[in-house]
């Protein structure tokens, strides 16, 4: 029998048959077992203990035991609200309507001016639901009292004639649109038509604190399509027809 030496490539004869039977029964033993993929990758990624080896089914720690209690449900509106901050479910409930005397209701209090003297505050405010003036002492609101006393129209504008002491205003009857011109004394609370005339249109044209004690104002008692200007005694009504007016829409 001839042999080679291993360092030169050659096995001893009769070496292959052992080295291929060692091959099979190796290539033939089986796999290791592996309950699941899950299982193979925890036990992996498992950390080791002090000794280096990875924990051991004893050393695990056993899974909680059920509790039988309900959960615990918090009552707080503020706890109950989602964490990621989403707003909570509309409700279907409809909002209160506004009342409508909010909306078109007259103010408390409206319109106020000063006289020209400096003495008197003067304000609109509602009386039976009608809107009229009130004055006061410019520097105690608390003393306010009534100086107009119309009881079916709103008195919806005003002004001060250059006396200090008498409030200007118009007003028509039922919505006829036929004005007239008024004056209310703050002393004596008495209120004059400056312009007792039927089926006329009163407009207040001008006022000058050069002439205190009159207004001018327009009428149309000679032509409905035309206002003349009369000059008025506020005090005493007293009128004079000053410019007759020849055909303009408007004199200034």
């Amino acid at each position: 029998m001839r042999f080679r030496h291993a360092s030169n490539g050659f096995l001893p004869a009769g070496a292959l048959p052992l080295l291929l039977a060692a091959v099979i029964a190796i290539g033939c033993q089986p796999p290791p077992r592996v309950d699941s993929a899950a299982g193979a990758a925890a036990e992996d990624s498992a950390p080791a203990d002090a000794s280096g080896q990875p924990p051991t089914a004893a050393s695990s720690p056993s899974p909680p035991a059920d509790d039988p209690s309900p959960p615990q449900t918090s009552t707080d509106p503020a706890k109950a609200a989602p964490s990621d901050g989403a707003a909570p479910a509309a409700s279907n409930k409809e909002p209160p309507l506004i009342p409508r005397h909010v909306l078109f209701g007259n103010p408390q209090r409206a319109t106020a001016r000063i006289s020209p003297n400096g003495k008197w505050l003067s304000y609109l405010a509602p009386v039976g639901g009608i809107l009229n003036v009130f004055v006061a002492p410019v520097d105690d609101v608390s003393q306010a009292k009534q100086v107009t006393d119309d009881k079916t129209r709103d008195i919806r504008g005003y002004s001060w004639a250059y006396t200090g002491e008498h409030i200007l205003y118009t007003q028509d009857k039922a919505g006829d649109e036929n004005w007239h011109v008024y004056a209310a004394d703050v002393a004596s609370n008495k209120t004059t038509d400056l312009t007792p005339l039927e089926k006329v249109h009163a407009t207040i044209e001008g006022v000058s604190e050069k002439f205190p004690d009159e207004i001018l104002v327009g009428l149309n008692d000679r032509n409905p399509q035309l206002h003349d200007i009369y000059r008025v005694n506020i005090k005493t009504g007293e009128r004079t027809l000053i410019q007759e007016n020849p055909g303009f829409a408007a004199l200034i």
